[in-house]
């Protein structure tokens, strides 16, 4: 183009994004320039690339010589282009903005290649080096970046002021960069090596370094300075010294630009008005030329070769100058007409425009409308004419075919107009001048007369017709709307609309209903009735900017600033999809008449006609030659053009203008109307002459099944069950153009191979009606959707038995509420997590897993069916006791209240209208709708609602809630009290802490005026909270120090003080634990305490750390839990929750045959759990200790030995130790095994400590090596940069050691870097930049010098986690993933490298934090797979060896093994205690340790059972290790056992498999019962009742042990029974359970409640019977040892200390008859219910032909053992109804082990066993026959012995067997008694058996010695057994 193009050329302009579906590129492009002013410009070294930047976000890319658009891009939606750049080669192009990232972009392709993101604040200039391989960048936040342009990472960070740059130049030879600040600062820094090398003061005062370049050579520097006053200048400076040379006053503002000539003896300047460019000699400081250009300069540059200049104006225009003429030589574009309206009439349309006439198409052309410049015309319903308004003339009318000017305007009239618009029937037209009043003309009347003047309380710029033309609403300019009727011209509303202010407004076609956009991108429907918000409609982004209503009232459009627009179903105003493709601000949306399509109009001129069904992009218009030309386009290439339009429109690819062809057969015509009458949806083509020519995407679903219903109608799936997961496949594309898939906006996996897509699992729990969307984002900008409305009906999950582990919060408990029943308590903790308890038994009923950050208050509803909780960002109303979410609200921090009907919920909510802050709002609990939002009133923690719930104390106010009015401020003595930080309300008095006189005031509430008592209370007693009683009649206040103090109300006398033993364990009670059995004490803070309904009992938060009385090692446990007290009295009742622990590490085997666990806390030490049997193979304990696994090897610490012990795995022998450290911190392996690192922290003075990382080569173990120290931390103060090591890892070939660091500079600013260094060197090698603390080191890629890193990049508002894989050697960025997650914790590769597992979570915002393990293809950047289970952050993952499974652990210490073939949870693993556990798999079932059933029970049906009948069902191993992959041989073990189980419980398979009818049972007063009491007996009333089969007997269980024997209580065959009865209770605690049975045998679940019995510490008695039969008739039996094993045990009994008195009897040789053995037995009956009975038998055991099982008496007949043999029942029946409820039987005799008759054998048995390693002769004790399992048979039932707990304990005794039931006790002359015995003996008189050196012996310690004793011994021949054992109580058989 060698000629000026005249003004005006273009109106509309589109550039093609697209990338259509046939043949052609996205390479169509209109010749034209930006439509707002061009503020930047560069261009490259050549002079063949210019590119620039304007205020409309756009960046065009130049052919400079010949003058054509080449491309444009996109990507500052958001926010205002800052800098922009062209690299010197042409190659790259550079731009940043307000967003804070910078954009660099391939120029070629306009492919986005990097975004980088590490600056804090908006990025104001950016320079690239001469080399074009570097890019500096910097801002207000006085960072100066140097980055790698072709890799996008960070060289370098440059912080050498704190003030803002303005400008950054780089020198021409590349060795210099030099910037300026707002504060006139000059600073230059030498780029090899970087550093500071001179800065200078070029302005003093403040005054701000505006321009800046580098001279020719590296001698100068010019600046400029540019102000209003006189103090504008340009400025010459020594480089080299900084001194001034020249400056050259200038005395008026200039405009922005300035340019530097090459050989740096000129410079331009463009002034601020006039159009002047000015050029001084740099020399003389002489003008030496003016350029004159039309309009004031906005961006200037010069060419390469400096002979044109090309200049950007305020008016949008491109100019070139000839450089030594001045003259103007080429208007390389022109500005196009800003649009303000689009109407539409059938295949007609009207374009108002700003500054130019309104275009007419009639059908084949534009037409100019006359005088019609600034109008806003619309069509008249007529259909003969149009109307609009004039600028400044009123309205006029004009002809539609011709338009001609019909109604001329007032000439006369003169009138500024902000805004006009006509009403939708063209009744009414209005317009608003410069004041706020509207005036309202009636079109048509004679005279120009307003009809109505409205005069609103402010000013608004913006209005719209309700389509009755009834009602106005006055929107724009502020957060408030007003609707007037017109008729009566009375405001009808005044309503706070949108905080930060309300954009646009939309009156609905029927139903008295407003739609309202606001500033932040909500909208917001009204009822325009009563004024009051119907629903919030939330998604758009950016400012709401145009509001469309179909003519059927179903379907809304609205459009932003953004350019983005969304469709909305009118009628329950759900999102149906979004439409993508403008860039620009929509100005006007609009359905044509038909309902089947939507026009849109943006700023920049864009027209686009969508299809309303699919969201696709039908046809782009534009008006070119000011509507002389057209072109019409669609996505696919067809094109309709006007020759003239034809010439300005080409193809650019491969740096190539193309021009078309147009004889290729893509040019058409008609092209509008054929799009704008074609009646059918966009299904598989949109063109109308091609119907293959663009194929819509087809979302299919493969599951659920695909509904008859297809994507033109709505899709209804109806599915049964809670949470469903969508699988689907896309067709008609190919996999390249996929970008991503969302579901329910959450990112979904995606398979590329065969488009097949899989969505994370949607719960319904919230919602059974749910709408689904699903979003295909495709590589040509379309975003392709399918909605589904699910309809799920929820199965009764409160009818199913589900488990229940009590584990308690991990912690601190923050907030925590009684049921008003009592019934229940509920607590909060900062863990995330909300625990329902059961009171009576003191177990969790239920944990609340929904918040996604700490939780701030917890409270139930007065009715007790509901709880609502908050955190910091989000309120949750929760049904009790199913837990189900009933909504969630948007919040900020504050409280929760409900009103004492239960019918309301209060919460600080946020809404459009109330800014992030949030107001006061009023919801409707049962439906989760908001009934009212107080817009004055806001809900802080310390408010209190009035009982009757009309008013509200809040900040110092009480405010009327009926009315919203502000009641005014509470006085004392004539002083306003402004703030509080406590208070509460009764119904007749209100108590408040005032902080500034230090007082707790209370006030009548008739008289806020006066208080009426007053409590001195210092600051520094930090009170806490503050509560009413009941009654109203007491005041008690609770401090930060656990005082608890009650007042007397409204005098405010103390009336007594309650004191929690609080306080620091001393050195001396630490050293005296042993003696005081250990030592507890509360060591946390008050957060919260709770009255019961009752007032009878208080609940505080509690966290008790205790020591054991362990001689060993120093062992704190910390309970997390709740503390109850006596109100009355003040005394504790005792304390429940779950014990502080945690998890460090773990790691898999690399067979995966093993997991070890690192775990601190409660359990310290290491587990080594066996994943193919389930179980937990090894316990290392490790109190106090830190310790590491890397799957091979585990390395513990030991801070008492100072020993660094190395264990192999998974024998957990020792390696090799460390010894004689002190003050280490942390341990650490590498992954061979072959480094360890431990941190050490070593004191120097009171200033400084000395931390290192100690780095030893132990790939000799025997002689390790010290390698290398690395300084962890640096704590010289005087230091310039001080670094803290946050993590590291060794790489896998154990040479370098990547570090995650913080380093904090001198002047106090801080960052975070991963950093590797070289062990053999010990230089740093790579230095990479983070972001944020939580930014981690993840993993290393197998087989690659490679470290993956996470990196939250940070925008407005959100925060997103970046996987980023850097070559550690050198820095190099290897690849990039962005995720949808806001934190990655851990991330673990594949063995191959090829996959990647991530765990996740975050703190920030809950819009990203998703606790998930997800699978990722890092090969190709796709996601797999995710698997949801964990309710908070996932710290660590491992990727199987294998490649099957994947292991994840949470910060609740729960390990969960995942299958990836499944995409689903195989198993969660719970350490319990040091070597107990419990695994559950997916579907509820178990595998649990013996030892844990404490703490685990079942909630059904709304109550909380033990675990007993319900384990029957539930624990099933087999289940269990089916889903983790164990054999086929072991799953049928386990299956054999458990049906074995329910066999011997008198049930199968079918009876337990459904929805059992079983009798129930009540306590009804179970929660009248206190948690303890100081009475011996307790008055329980029990009800049972069965419906269909009548009740046999009722049973009645203390600790497990039943009160009325083996029969129970008789329920003489009623169908309903009630009892009341008197229970004892024992010292201590008491779990009572009771349990119906009918007539079937079928036993009801039991009811239970727990209670203490605060009885004075007594000693019981010791009933002990003792049973020694050496002598027999048949003397050929008899043993040598029986006797003396009975009268040793009773002699070493009675010397026990545990024991008040000690009643023996015993029954020895020729007097153990069957006779005298049940008669001896009656002395039981003189026990009490504390007293404990033993009962020992050694003698030959028995069985007879039916493998019955005796004890041998002395006259017994060894061939008939049934005659006079003692059954083994006989034994249990002695203990029938006997009170003493701590009972043990040990019996020392053959087969004393029960036994399965199915599954043995009779063989033989030997007279006597030697041992081949010693000389010890072996004798048995029993009977001829030896009994041995079946050939070929894997024991069932040993196995059954050996998994489950027996819940069939019908004495309660403990019962501890000498041998298995086919095994023979034995005994020699070498141990001088029974081994069995001899076991016992040593364990209890060589205190072995103490395990927990405390003193004492339990029978579960001496149980577990005894065990492997005799194993030992006997060399496995002989392993007792319990036969029973009684779990509930830890009963203490012997101290000294």
């Amino acid at each position: 183009m060698n000629q000026v193009l005249k003004p005006g050329i273009i109106i509309l302009f589109w550039v093609l994004m697209a990338t259509p579906l046939q043949a052609q590129k996205n390479d169509l492009v209109v010749n034209i320039g930006h439509h707002d002013n061009v503020t930047l410009m560069d261009i490259s070294r050549d002079g063949r690339w210019l590119v620039t930047g304007s205020l409309d976000q756009s960046i065009r890319i130049w052919d400079y010589p010949q003058k054509k658009l080449y491309k444009v891009l996109h990507g500052f939606t958001y926010s205002r282009i800052n800098a922009l750049k062209i690299s010197s080669n042409g190659k790259y192009i550079a731009a940043s903005g307000a967003d804070r990232r910078v954009r660099i972009w391939e120029r070629t392709s306009g492919e986005l290649l990097h975004m980088l993101g590490s600056h804090t604040s908006d990025v104001k200039t950016l320079a690239f080096s001469p080399d074009s391989k570097t890019l500096a960048s910097t801002g207000q936040d006085a960072k100066v970046f140097l980055w790698n342009v072709a890799k996008g990472t960070e060289l370098a960070l440059l912080k050498d002021t704190k003030n803002t740059i303005t400008k950054l130049v780089f020198s021409r030879d590349g060795q210099w960069l030099a910037a300026g600040t707002t504060e006139g600062e000059v600073l230059i820094w030498q780029v090899k090596p970087r550093k500071l090398i001179r800065t200078f003061i070029a302005y003093p005062r403040n005054r701000a370094v505006n321009y800046l370049a580098i001279g020719p050579n590296n001698k100068k520097i010019v600046t400029v300075h540019n102000r209003w006053s006189k103090d504008t200048s340009l400025d010459v400076w020594n480089f080299a010294t900084g001194k001034s040379i020249l400056k050259i006053p200038i005395n008026k503002k200039i405009a922005d630009v300035f340019y530097l000539h090459k050989r740096g003896n000129l410079a331009t300047i463009g002034m601020d008005s006039g159009g002047k460019l000015i050029q001084y000699d740099l020399t003389s400081g002489q003008p030496v030329k003016t350029i004159k250009s039309r309009y004031k300069a906005t961006a200037l540059l010069y060419t390469p070769d400096e002979k044109q200049m090309v200049l950007g104006d305020r008016w949008d225009h491109l100019r070139v100058f000839d450089a030594q003429s001045g003259q103007q030589t080429l208007l390389l574009s022109s500005p196009r007409e800003e649009i303000n309206h689009l109407d539409v009439l059938g295949d007609q349309f009207l374009i108002s425009r700003n500054s130019a006439s309104t275009l007419l198409w009639n059908g084949t052309r534009f037409i100019p409308v006359e005088r019609s410049r600034g109008s806003r015309i619309y069509f008249m319903p007529d259909g003969k004419t149009m109307v609009g308004s004039m600028r400044s003339k009123g309205y006029s009318s004009w002809d539609k075919t011709t338009g001609k000017l019909i109604k001329k305007p007032d000439e006369r009239r003169s009138y500024y107009r902000k805004m006009a618009i006509i009403s939708p029937k063209a009744t009414y037209y209005i317009e608003g001048g410069r004041g706020r009043d509207l005036r309202i003309y009636k079109i048509g009347q004679a005279q120009m007369l307003p009809f109505r003047e409205i005069k609103p309380g402010k000013s608004y710029r913006k209005f719209a017709f309700s389509y009755d033309e009834n009602q106005v609403v006055l929107n724009g300019g502020s957060p408030v709307i007003e609707i007037w009727d017109i008729a009566q011209n009375k405001r009808l509303h005044q309503i706070k609309a949108h905080y930060w202010g309300t954009t646009s407004a939309h009156f609905f076609r029927k139903g008295k209903r407003l739609l309202t956009g606001g500033t932040n991108g909500n909208l917001i429907v009204w009822n325009t009735t009563t004024g009051q918000m119907i629903q919030v409609l939330k998604g758009h982004k950016k400012a709401v900017s145009a509001i469309g209503m179909s003519a059927n009232n179903r379907w809304i459009v609205t459009g932003t600033e953004a350019g983005e627009l969304r469709l909305w179903d009118a009628r329950n105003y759900k999102f149906l999809r979004k439409l993508s493709g403008h860039k620009a601000a929509i100005n006007t949306v609009l359905f044509t008449k038909d309902n089947r399509k939507v026009m849109s109009i943006a700023d920049d001129g864009e027209i686009i006609v969508w299809d309303a069904q699919t969201g696709l992009r039908l046809l782009h218009i534009q008006a070119l030659n000011d509507g002389k030309d057209y072109l019409f386009y669609t996505p696919n290439g067809k094109i309709e053009a006007t020759p003239g339009a034809r010439s300005l429109i080409y193809r650019a690819r491969n740096d190539s203008i193309i021009p078309l062809n147009a004889s290729s057969g893509q040019f058409t015509t008609q092209l509008l109307s054929k799009v704008l009458n074609n009646k059918n949806a966009v299904n598989s083509g949109n063109d109308v002459n091609d119907k293959k020519a663009f194929r819509y995407y087809n979302i299919a679903l493969t599951y659920p099944t695909e509904p008859a219903t297809k994507i033109a109608k709505e899709s209804v799936i109806k599915y049964q069950g809670e949470s469903l997961i969508i699988k689907g496949k896309l067709d008609n594309l190919s996999s390249s153009q996929v970008v991503r898939i969302k579901i329910d906006g959450r990112r979904a996996t995606l398979n590329r191979s065969n488009l097949t897509f899989t969505s994370r699992r949607i719960s319904f729990v919230e919602s059974p009606s749910k709408d689904v969307l699903i979003e295909v984002f495709t590589t040509d900008g379309n975003v392709t959707t399918r909605l589904l409305r699910v309809q799920a009906t929820l199965t009764n999950v409160s009818q199913k038995p589900s488990l229940v582990v009590t584990k308690g919060h991990k912690s601190q408990v923050v907030s925590l509420d009684f049921h008003p029943k009592g019934k229940y308590l509920v607590t909060a903790s900062m863990d995330k997590s909300i625990k329902i308890w059961d009171r009576s038994l003191r177990q969790e009923f239920r944990t609340l897993n929904g918040h996604k950050q700490g939780i701030r208050k917890v409270a139930y509803s007065p009715n007790g069916k509901y709880i609502a909780s908050c955190d910091r960002n989000e309120t949750i109303l929760w049904r009790h006791p199913s837990g189900r979410i009933v909504k969630r609200f948007e919040s900020y921090y504050a409280s929760v209240f409900f009103s004492s009907d239960s019918k309301k919920l209060f919460i600080q909510g946020v809404s459009p209208s109330s800014g992030f802050t949030g107001n006061l709002m009023a919801i409707d609990v049962k439906t989760g709708n908001l009934i009212k939002e107080y817009d004055k009133i806001d809900l802080d923690q310390y408010a209190a609602l009035h009982p009757n719930n009309q008013y509200i104390f809040n900040k110092g106010k009480r405010w009327d809630l009926n009315t919203g009015a502000d009641l005014g401020y509470f006085e004392d003595g004539g002083k306003k009290m402004y703030a509080w930080t406590q208070a509460d309300v009764s119904q007749t008095h209100f108590a408040a802490y005032n902080i500034q006189t230090q007082q707790i005031q209370i006030w009548n509430l008739t008289d806020p005026k006066k208080a009426v008592g007053r409590i001195p209370f210092p600051i520094t007693k930090s009170p806490k909270k503050i509560q009413f009683t009941k009654d109203g009649k007491q005041l008690l206040v609770g401090t930060n120090y656990y005082e608890l103090l009650i007042y007397a109300v409204p005098d405010g006398k103390l009336v007594r003080e309650i004191k929690v033993d609080k306080g620091i364990i001393t050195a001396t009670e630490l050293k005296n634990r042993t003696k005081a059995k250990g030592i507890a004490r509360e060591l946390g803070a008050l957060y919260d305490f709770a009255l019961s309904p009752d007032d009878k009992m208080l609940a505080l938060n509690s966290q008790v750390t205790s020591y054991a009385p362990d001689n060993k090692n120093l062992v704190p446990q910390t309970m997390i839990g709740v503390r109850f007290i006596s109100f009355k009295k003040g005394n504790s009742l005792g304390v429940f929750g779950g014990f502080n622990e945690g998890l460090s590490n773990f790691s898999v085997t690399n067979n995966e045959k093993y997991l070890i666990s690192s775990h601190y806390g409660r359990s310290a030490g290491i587990r080594l759990w066996n994943l193919r049997k389930g179980q937990i193979d090894g316990f290392v304990p490790g109190p106090m200790s830190f310790s590491y696994s890397n799957g091979k090897q585990i390395a513990q610490y030991s801070p008492q030995d100072g020993i660094i012990t190395v264990y192999n795995a998974p024998s957990l022998k020792v390696a090799y130790r460390l010894n004689k450290l002190t003050n280490v911190q942390e341990v650490y392996l590498s992954k061979s095994g072959k480094r360890l690192i431990y941190k050490t922290a070593k004191k120097l003075d009171n200033y400084r400590f000395k931390i290192t990382l100690n780095i030893w080569d132990v790939s000799s173990p025997q002689k390790p090596k010290l390698i290398r120290e690395v300084a962890a931390r640096t704590t010289d103060l005087k230091a310039t940069k001080k670094i803290m090591v946050l993590a590291y890892e060794m790489s896998p070939n154990d040479d370098y050691l990547i570090l995650r660091v913080n380093e904090t500079l001198k002047d106090g600013s801080s960052g975070f870097k991963v950093k590797s260094i070289d062990l053999a060197s010990g230089k740093t090698t790579m230095e990479y930049r983070l972001n944020m603390f939580y930014d981690q080191i993840l993993d290393f890629v197998p087989n690659k010098p490679h470290v993956l890193v996470s990196k939250i990049t940070q925008t407005p508002g959100d925060y997103k986690a970046q996987l980023i894989e850097l070559n550690y050697t050198n820095g190099e960025v290897i690849g990039k993933l962005d995720t949808d997650y806001e934190v990655i914790f851990d991330a673990h590769f594949s063995a191959d490298g090829k996959y990647l597992v991530t765990g996740s979570g975050g703190y920030w915002m809950p819009k990203n934090i998703y606790f998930d393990v997800a699978v990722w293809d890092w090969e190709n950047k796709n996601l797999n797979c995710v698997m949801v289970g964990h309710a908070i952050n996932v710290r660590q993952v491992w990727f199987g060896s294998k490649g099957k499974k994947v292991y994840s652990v949470d910060e609740n210490s729960i390990i969960k093994v995942w299958d990836i073939s499944k995409c689903k949870l195989a198993a969660s693993f719970l350490g319990l205690n040091d070597d107990d556990y419990i695994i559950l798999n997916a579907d509820n079932y178990y595998k649990t340790s013996k030892g844990s059933i404490d703490g685990i029970g079942f909630r059904y049906r709304g109550q909380l059972r033990s675990f007993g009948q319900f384990d029957l069902r539930f624990n099933r191993p087999d289940l269990v290790m089916k889903d983790l992959g164990a054999s086929k041989i072991v799953q049928r073990i386990y299956y054999k056992a458990w049906q074995k189980r329910l066999r011997r419980a008198g049930m199968t398979e079918a009876m337990i498999a459904g929805e059992m009818h079983l009798p129930e049972v009540f306590i009804p007063n179970k929660f009248d019962l206190p948690p303890s009491t100081n009475r011996s007996e307790v008055s329980v009333k029990i009800r049972a009742f069965d419906e269909n089969v009548p009740l046999k007997n009722l049973q009645v269980y203390v600790n497990d042990v039943p009160l009325y024997g083996k029969t129970g209580i008789p329920a003489r065959r009623k169908n309903e029974v009630e009892r009341t009865l008197k229970i004892k209770l024992n010292q201590g605690k008491n779990k009572v359970s009771v349990s119906a049975i009918n007539e079937n045998g079928l036993e009801s679940a039991k009811e239970s409640f727990n209670i203490a019995y605060n009885a004075p510490k007594k000693k019981p008695r010791l009933f002990l019977l003792a049973i020694g039969v050496s002598e027999y008739e048949d003397s050929n039996r008899n043993l040598k040892f029986a006797e003396k094993d009975a009268r040793n045990l009773a002699t070493l009994l009675t010397t026990s200390s545990s024991y008040s008195d000690t009643i023996v009897t015993r029954i020895l040789n020729k007097d153990a008859t069957k006779a005298n053995i049940l008669k001896a037995g009656e002395m039981f009956k003189k026990s009490t219910v504390d007293d404990q009975i033993i009962i020992f038998v050694s003698c030959h055991g028995l069985l007879d032909e039916q493998m019955d099982y005796y004890l041998a008496t002395t006259d017994v007949d060894f061939a008939d053992p049934s005659k006079r043999g003692l059954p083994y029942e006989a034994i249990e029946r002695m203990l029938d109804k006997v009170p003493a409820r701590k009972r043990l039987i040990m019996i020392d005799a053959c087969h004393s082990g029960e036994l399965d008759k199915a599954e043995v054998e009779t063989v033989k048995a030997p007279e006597v066993v030697q041992k081949k390693d010693k000389k010890i002769t072996i004798a048995f004790k029993g009977g001829r026959t030896f009994v041995k399992p079946k050939a070929g048979l894997n024991n069932s039932f040993d196995y059954m012995k050996a998994l489950f707990n027996d819940i069939s304990n019908s004495s309660g005794a403990t019962v501890i067997s000498a041998a298995a039931g086919y095994e023979f006790a034995l005994e020699s002359k070498e141990w001088n008694n029974g081994v069995f015995t001899y076991s016992v003996l040593n364990g209890i008189r060589s205190e072995a058996a103490d395990f927990n050196n405390d003193g004492r012996i339990s029978i579960s310690e001496l149980k577990n010695y005894v065990i492997s004793q005799v194993a030992e011994l006997t060399d496995g021949k002989q392993v007792p057994t319990t036969r029973r054992e009684n779990q509930s109580v830890e009963v203490v058989i012997y101290e000294k």
